[in-house]
């Protein structure tokens, strides 16, 4: 069933924000250097996590927030106290730094007069959820953005009977920190030694446009299979969902044959940069990888061309590229781009977000809150951390008649 729900404003009460800080944090303050991949991966991520909480009297507003202060300040700012910390532009180098002030982490607390059951469909995309979020504004200098906020809520109707925990997080480019806040009984941290939190972001909160149409589409692991073996070529998932995917929105967004269609995508760096990082390496550790190919030939020729395409590119990503593409960005201060026509492929649906336990069990559901343009797709687990198949969601937003257009086509397999 489609997803029609409304949320506003006035079905979400928050409290001001109140900061969580770390007694870890160096004396005296302590200033972290960022890496030219800091320097260009800048951006916000915003992430919400719905929990289903057992009736009990003891789960109140106060005893989520609680458990969910405890978990960060216990856990998270225990090894990991820059997060604490804030961004600042070095005047004499002119480069972002992590300066380890104690700060603060964001902490917000919230209520809604909705339930979990009121929310429609969870696994179709609602752009309207962007009014669950914490967002402060889209003019505050870096000494006044967190890094990290966190914003716990209880939907307070028949607060004793049926309760659902909502965790809002906004993440900082921190796409590992908090499937790792496990809450055990009682609450025991488990960070892994390659446990990663990027340094840092400037803040963009992503507005939606009504201009885009926001749809999902799930794809089971027989329907991979079948794409692989249209495919003719030992390919991963991955590989082979993003080329299906460049092809079916080349098709829906080029109409020039002989103008030239972009796919990139993130590649993590740790295994192929030597020598290796050492474990705990707490900063961005991604390069963007990028297949091109003239329109007509994506339009004409089989999968296995996209494939080809999508391994070739994935491939380039050497320890010597790496460092060429480290240089260029000393050099040229360039970001990852789509512009054009071109697109981003995010693959979330092998990062642990669904192991994240504060105590009242795995989430029932995680998810990006929809962004609102037409140059991101998401890759997601289909199911959840209790039942997932294996499936793979497909996120995607575009302007209609291309959405129509691209329907069509991602469909024929």
């Amino acid at each position: 069933m489609d997803n029609t729900i409304c949320i506003t404003n006035r079905d979400v009460v928050k409290e001001d924000p109140v900061k969580l800080v770390s007694s870890n944090n160096p004396s005296p303050v302590e200033t972290v250097y960022l890496s030219n991949i800091d320097q260009a991966v800048s951006f916000n991520v915003e992430t919400i996590y719905l929990f289903e909480v057992a009736p009990s009297k003891s789960s109140s507003t106060q005893d989520v927030s609680d458990r969910v202060k405890k978990a960060v300040e216990d856990t998270l700012l225990v090894p990991y106290y820059f997060m604490a910390g804030r961004l600042n532009i070095n005047e004499k180098t002119k480069r972002l730094e992590l300066v380890c002030d104690n700060s603060g982490v964001l902490f917000v607390s919230a209520s809604s007069r909705l339930e979990l059951k009121d929310l429609g469909n969870l696994s179709l995309p609602n752009p309207t959820f962007h009014h669950f979020i914490h967002r402060p504004g889209l003019y505050k200098s870096l000494a006044e953005t967190a890094l990290l906020t966190i914003q716990a809520m209880l939907y307070y109707l028949n607060i004793y009977k049926s309760q659902d925990l909502h965790v809002e997080v906004s993440q900082s480019g921190l796409w590992h920190t908090m499937p790792y806040l496990m809450a055990k009984e009682p609450l025991i941290s488990s960070l892994p030694s390659s446990f990663t939190v990027p340094g840092q972001a400037f803040p963009s909160p992503l507005i939606f446009s009504k201009t885009y149409v926001h749809k999902v589409f799930f794809f089971s692991p027989e329907k991979i299979a079948t794409l692989k073996e249209k495919a003719m070529a030992h390919c991963s998932s991955f590989e082979v969902m993003v080329a299906h995917t460049w092809k079916a929105r080349t098709k829906a967004v080029f109409a020039n044959l002989d103008a030239y269609s972009t796919v990139l995508f993130a590649v993590d760096i740790r295994s192929r940069i030597s020598p290796a990082l050492p474990d705990g390496f707490a900063g961005n550790a991604v390069m963007t990888a990028f297949a091109t190919a003239k329109v007509g030939d994506l339009l004409d020729l089989p999968l296995s061309f996209a494939v080809r395409k999508i391994k070739e590119a994935n491939e380039r990503v050497t320890s010597d590229y790496i460092r060429s593409a480290i240089d260029w960005l000393e050099v040229y201060k360039g970001v990852p781009a789509a512009c054009n026509g071109n697109f981003y492929v995010s693959a979330w649906w092998k990062l642990p977000f669904h192991e994240l336990d504060f105590g009242f069990g795995k989430p029932v559901h995680v998810g990006p809150v929809v962004f609102g343009n037409d140059q991101f797709v998401v890759l997601l687990p289909e199911g959840n951390s209790v039942d997932n198949e294996g499936g793979i969601k497909l996120w995607i937003g575009l302007e209609p008649e291309k959405m129509d257009r691209f329907m069509t086509h991602i469909l024929d397999i």
